[in-house]
Parts: structure tokens; C-alpha cells; sequence
């Protein structure tokens, strides 16, 4: 699993340009133009999902801040656990590893429910601020 102190990157604070993948049980992405403040350059960055459990995309709003990050006191989360508990009670630690993630940029966000994820460069994108539109 990623720490997230670790990521090299945060999401562009220029356009978030989101794109997510889902499956029921096959692979599940989401992937982003990142910035790296360090190198000053841009990215398409994907993050592999590890088990998830939700996925939603939001005009704003939601439980995080923008860049990416992950919410300890998710109610998302509650609210699932609440319903696993209810539902189906033999199988009610079932999401115990499960946590809230987030990338948030300046035009959308996207929340997810996983038990981690990991992440490769799709794409360098060195001339990303000078490209028409």
C-alpha cells in the first residue's frame, strides 16, 4: 500500500482531467494529470485499485480537501460498515482494511473505498502548460 506522505505528486492545480475505470471484479483505475513540485513537471499518473468498494465523482464537495489525500473519519465508510453489519452479520469484519481515498482537483473530485493502491506514469507530459487547448 501507498503512503500517501510518499507520492512525489499532488493532482495538477490547473485541471484535474479525471478519468476512472471501474469493474465489479476486474480492474478497477483512476488516473489524473499530476504535478511534481520538486521536478516542476507534469504527468498522467494512474492509481491501481486494490480491492475497492466504491467509487464516486463529485463536482465538489465531499469529505476531503483538495490534492489527494485519505479521510480518517470517513462517514462513507461508516455508513458501509453500518450496512455490512446489518445485512450480512457473518461477514460483518469484511471491510475492516477497506479506507477513504481522495483526489481532488480544481474542477472535480474523486473519492474511492479500497484497501490501497498502487501507481505508475502513464504519460510524461513536459510541454502540458504550453499544449493548445
Amino acid at each position: 500500500m501507498v503512503a500517501m506522505e510518499d507520492l512525489p505528486f499532488t493532482i495538477s492545480p490547473s485541471v484535474s482531467n479525471l478519468t476512472i475505470h471501474a469493474e465489479e471484479t476486474g480492474e478497477s483505475w483512476l488516473e489524473f494529470v499530476a504535478w511534481y513540485p520538486v521536478q516542476g513537471k507534469h504527468a498522467y499518473v494512474r492509481f491501481n485499485l486494490q480491492r475497492p468498494i466504491g467509487i464516486k465523482m463529485c463536482g465538489m464537495g465531499g469529505e476531503g480537501d483538495t490534492g489527494i489525500g485519505e479521510v480518517t473519519a470517513s462517514k462513507w465508510l461508516a455508513e458501509i460498515n453500518e450496512l455490512q453489519r446489518e445485512y450480512y452479520p457473518n461477514y460483518a469484519d469484511n471491510f475492516k482494511n477497506v479506507r477513504h481515498y481522495y483526489v481532488a482537483g480544481h474542477d472535480d473530485r474523486v473519492e474511492f473505498l479500497a484497501e490501497g493502491f498502487t501507481w505508475e506514469v502513464v504519460e510524461d507530459l513536459p510541454n502540458w502548460l504550453s499544449r493548445p487547448s
